[in-house]
């Protein structure tokens, strides 16, 4: 169903569809519903009941959970991941925008329409939301280039490290990547998807000066901070270097997706575990296959890493856990022009 241009409140004509997945009573969950429901753009709001009753849900979200711009779904997989819900919302969505929304998160007044607006004006496939913390800062990321707000680039403008997906996605540039969240992986479920989403061709746009996606830090039990073996931690990477549209990527795109994965995922999943009872000949396995492919795909990017990356990139070679222990223990005492 085509929306209105005008963005007017219709409900059977949403101009956005924003989900939320939730899988705790407890959360401020009516804050984030009533921050997407405050402007004057026609909104959907999908709350994702994970492993919770519908109706259990509904109460929770009081007068909320009688607005007609307002449905629960139900939905149970046994994965603490939000990937399954959001996923089930996503598809259940048919508005020509659709953007995630953490329960615990909300939106700064007048957001959903100001970025509607940006979103035409740019002729936006994926508009990246600005962020702020509880206290109103901004916290700039990506780091693009001065005074570029749209046609950004992965490369010049960083994209690549801009990993949350916090932002407006046009539905038919979604459908075309044919990529959603990727499920059964125990974190970095929005990797690929954030990836793809900044690097397979379509307009991508950021205006720091638009009101904001406000994260907020009262979940105490987020699935990134949960510790784990590194092979799972290392599972959407794994799964990752399996997509062809990854190698098919400009040389550009290709240099700032090696570079990001292996300064912000690869070498701190080894530096997250400097004891030897933490490793496990499958998990230095693992950080072995993902650091040869990552100096595969992009051997040249890699050059721009620290010495002390490259000393970790050097002991995941070894496939043996004392040395990546080693490694570790260097990148941690170094001094820290080796980390430069």
């Amino acid at each position: 169903m085509t929306a209105p241009e005008d963005g007017t409140h219709e409900a059977d004509a949403p101009v956005v569809d924003v989900v939320i997945a939730n899988h705790d009573l407890r959360r401020p969950v009516t804050r984030a519903v009533a921050s997407a429901l405050a402007g004057r753009t026609a909104v959907r709001v999908t709350v994702v009941a994970h492993h919770l009753r519908a109706d259990d849900m509904r109460a929770a979200l009081g007068a909320l959970g009688d607005d007609p711009r307002v449905r629960v779904l139900e939905f149970s997989d046994g994965v603490p991941s939000p990937a399954g819900p959001m996923n089930v919302g996503i598809r259940a969505g048919s508005a020509p925008y659709v953007m995630l929304l953490g329960s615990d998160d909300y939106l700064e007044p007048g957001t959903i329409d100001r970025w509607v607006e940006a979103a035409r004006a740019f002729g936006s496939d994926y508009l990246i939301g600005p962020q702020r913390d509880l206290n109103g800062r901004s916290l700039r990321d990506p780091l693009t280039r001065r005074g570029r707000l749209t046609a950004l680039d992965a490369g010049r403008d960083r994209l690549a490290y801009r990993l949350a997906l916090f932002g407006l996605i046009r539905r038919e540039y979604l459908d075309r990547l044919g990529i959603m969240l990727s499920e059964g992986v125990a974190t970095g479920e929005d990797i690929e998807l954030s990836l793809a989403l900044v690097t397979r061709g379509g307009v991508v746009s950021y205006d720091p000066s638009l009101p904001g996606y406000v994260l907020s830090d009262e979940e105490e039990d987020r699935v990134t901070t949960t510790s784990r073996p590194a092979s799972r931690d290392l599972e959407a990477l794994t799964r990752l270097r399996e997509r062809p549209w990854i190698a098919a990527l400009e040389p550009a795109a290709r240099t700032a997706v090696a570079v990001m994965m292996a300064r912000f995922i690869l070498v701190p999943a080894v530096l997250r575990r400097p004891e030897p009872e933490e490793w496990s000949a499958t998990d230095a396995d693992a950080v072995a296959d993902v650091a040869a492919w990552l100096s595969a795909l992009d051997p040249r990017g890699l050059a721009s890493l620290s010495i002390a990356d490259h000393r970790v990139l050097a002991a995941a070679s070894a496939r043996d856990p004392r040395a990546l222990v080693a490694a570790a223990e260097r990148h941690h005492r170094g001094p820290r022009w080796t980390r430069a």
